[in-house]
């Protein structure tokens, strides 16, 4: 390499340096354009004794970017050696940084989101791919003259499966700042999600003007993202959208099953307060005359909520690498002190709601949404319409033969087909179970507690979560909104619980064939069974320990399966997939105290939840929920806009007079 080329390249000048790189703006003669060629360090190169390590790892990153091929991330052109000098060869930008963008004030939603949308398109694709990037940073976004968004600097990406030996260099693996507080332990093994908590970041920074921890030494503001709660986003003062505060909340959750579960499910968050909006390929369905939010929005854990799971102290974690000798001794005692403490005050802290893998809960105010509450004698085509201007505009079945259905020869747990949605519905007689968990259960969390005697009157109930091909009767009656999982367009997985759908969707589609969510207890009788089968019974089969012939969970399939897959897992009553595959929707609002409440004010028949509140509660469990999370016992807070690939629901028909439109004759 001389003074004035590299390879067939005219350096014009430098214009960006690096701890390992240097990056010139430089001429190609051959294409006549300009172009920014990437080179390691000459200082570097004759200093370190791993050089061999660097080349490996510059020769990764010009393969890596030329296969991802995204629209949102920066191309490479060339790669090369001259002189044994290796050097990547990209497009110039020539829009700067964000970094030079970002002055220290809070920037426009309407420039953050655009932004923000790009680099999580950018990491979708990536993480379909296998690939981390491990360094998000506003200094790693480029622009075009356009002022396009561009993902740039894969020189510490790491590939799913792939040692990531060839990233070691003595130093931090990636930028303190940003970094996620797994990849900050040194965490053997991190995912997509880690790249999330740094976008989660840069958008905080985008709307506030400053990161959201501030700290003297690299070590100690690493600490801080490690162990401090999220500081609260002033939106008011700020001008933004409060919902916003939450959407932070989950990209920055401490642990990564708290957090968005994709770059997808980040983008169409934000799209929700943001118009218009462009998301992934993926925009959520919102008529213009609507008041219903169809679009999702997902907050984190609330601060009071439980983080860790059961089973004592959490294990050390890995440390970041920082080398050996002293220093690692020292961080070593640090984050080891850090890092008991934060556990031991957690436990402490630690209250009711459990949320396993994403804390599925937001605190987004639905307005108007505490008359949406079921009863047993109200109709469920009146009492469920997400708002009063937003009920379902026509039913494709008669209204006109309403007769009291309730009959003294129907087995329990008969089966019947719904002559609306042709779902298969399960009789749950009349009568009384426990609901809850006991007292002595170590699993418990305290807003499952007390366990008490519950009588619920007789309903049908779908043996299965309702599906996509179902769903879709309801789409193509003109009657529900498409949900946003690209699954449901897909005919192969017409036979698999319809996901991404808000709580309003699901008790649209439940007023439309004829019935309602069902409540909390309903939920629970029907997974749990009667009283004879006592107060004990931990999951819907039983108090055998979950597997993978009973449930679809601890992530042993990686996503939903077809509905009924598990028959062996099914409830006293026949129920099927009542224990993972999907959390559920319930028709009722969460309190955490609510059953202390419940118990103490005599509300053991037919309860319908609190008056009113600011969640709704989903149930069951998902396909990615350990066997704590699928217990019959376990709730959830979640926003009735939150839209996620893990949530679905199944509806209900109650038996009470008047309630209900008359049914097939139960199947033998």
């Amino acid at each position: 390499m001389s003074a004035q080329k590299i390879g067939r390249y005219e350096i014009v000048k430098e214009i960006g340096r690096g701890g390992m790189a240097i990056v010139y703006l430089a001429n190609d003669p051959f294409f006549e354009r300009q172009v920014a060629v990437k080179v390691i360090s000459r200082k570097l190169a004759e200093e370190t004794t791993d050089f061999e390590q660097f080349r490996a790892r510059f020769q990764r990153e010009a393969k890596v970017i030329a296969a991802l091929e995204h629209s949102c991330i920066v191309p490479v052109y060339d790669y090369g050696e001259d002189d044994s000098q290796p050097y990547i060869v990209m497009r110039y930008m020539t829009g700067g940084t964000l970094s030079e963008r970002m002055t220290g004030n809070p920037m426009p939603l309407s420039t953050v989101v655009p932004i923000i949308q790009r680099l999580a398109e950018a990491l979708q694709t990536a993480h379909r791919r296998g690939i981390i990037h491990r360094d998000l940073k506003p200094g790693n976004v480029l622009f075009d003259a356009e002022g396009h968004a561009f993902l740039s600097d894969f020189g510490i990406a790491k590939m799913k499966g792939v040692s990531a030996t060839t990233t070691s260099t003595g130093t931090a693996i990636g930028t303190f700042g940003y970094m996620s507080p797994e990849q900050a332990q040194g965490a053997r093994e991190i995912d997509g999600r880690s790249d999330l908590y740094a976008l989660g970041v840069i958008l905080y920074e985008m709307l506030t003007g400053h990161q959201p921890y501030q700290a003297d030494t690299p070590l100690a503001l690493a600490l801080k993202h490690m162990t401090e709660p999220i500081p609260p986003l002033d939106a008011e003062a700020l001008g933004l959208p409060a919902e916003l505060e939450l959407v932070l909340r989950s990209a920055l959750a401490k642990r990564p099953d708290d957090r968005y579960s994709t770059a997808e499910e980040l983008a169409l968050a934000l799209s929700a307060h943001h118009t218009p909006s462009t998301t992934l390929g993926a925009a959520a369905t919102t008529p213009a005359s609507s008041s219903r939010p169809t679009t999702p929005a997902r907050g984190g854990v609330s601060p009071s909520r439980p983080t860790v799971r059961a089973g004592g102290p959490a294990a050390l974690p890995r440390l970041v690498t920082v080398g050996g000798g002293l220093l690692g001794l020292i961080v070593l005692a640090a984050l080891a002190w850090v890092f008991y403490s934060s556990n031991q005050t957690t436990a402490r802290e630690a209250t009711a709601t459990a949320m396993e893998a994403a804390q599925i809960q937001t605190a987004t105010a639905i307005a108007g949404a505490a008359s949406h509450r079921p009863t047993s004698t109200s109709p469920p085509t009146a009492t469920l319409a997400p708002t009063e201007t937003f009920a379902p505009s026509a039913t494709p079945h008669p209204t006109s033969t309403d007769t009291p259905t309730p009959t003294p020869t129907i087995a329990s747990g008969a089966v019947i087909t719904s002559p609306v949605d042709g779902m298969v519905m399960v009789y749950v007689p009349e009568g009384e179970f426990y609901m809850g968990s006991a007292s002595n259960d170590l699993q418990a969390f305290p807003g499952e507690q007390p366990q008490r005697l519950v009588s619920v009157s007789a309903f049908w109930i779908d043996q299965t979560e309702v599906t996509n091909a179902r769903y879709e009767k309801c789409v193509s009656a003109g009657v529900c909104t498409e949900p946003t999982s690209s699954r449901y367009t897909d005919p192969r997985y017409g036979s698999y619980p319809v996901v991404t759908v808000t709580w309003f969707q699901a008790a649209e589609y439940c007023a439309w064939a004829g019935g309602r969510l069902p409540t909390e207890a309903e939920w629970e009788k029907a997974a749990r069974g009667p009283a004879s089968t006592g107060g004990r019974r931990m999951w819907p089969w039983g108090n055998n320990t979950p597997s993978d012939g009973l449930a679809n969970f601890n992530k042993n399939e990686g996503n939903t399966l077809p509905a009924g897959s598990y028959p062996r897992g099914a409830s006293p009553y026949g129920v099927l997939d009542m224990a993972g595959s999907a959390w559920e929707w319930v028709a009722d609002y969460y309190a955490e105290d609510f059953y202390q409440t419940a118990s103490a004010g005599g509300l053991n028949s037919d309860p319908t939840g609190p008056e009113k509140g600011v969640f709704r509660v989903t149930r069951g469990g998902g396909y990615f929920s350990d066997a704590r999370y699928i217990r019959l016992a376990i709730r959830a807070e979640t926003a009735a806009v939150r839209v996620a690939g893990y949530i679905g629901f199944r509806c209900v028909r109650p038996m009470t007079p008047g309630t209900t439109k008359p049914l097939p004759t139960p199947q033998p």
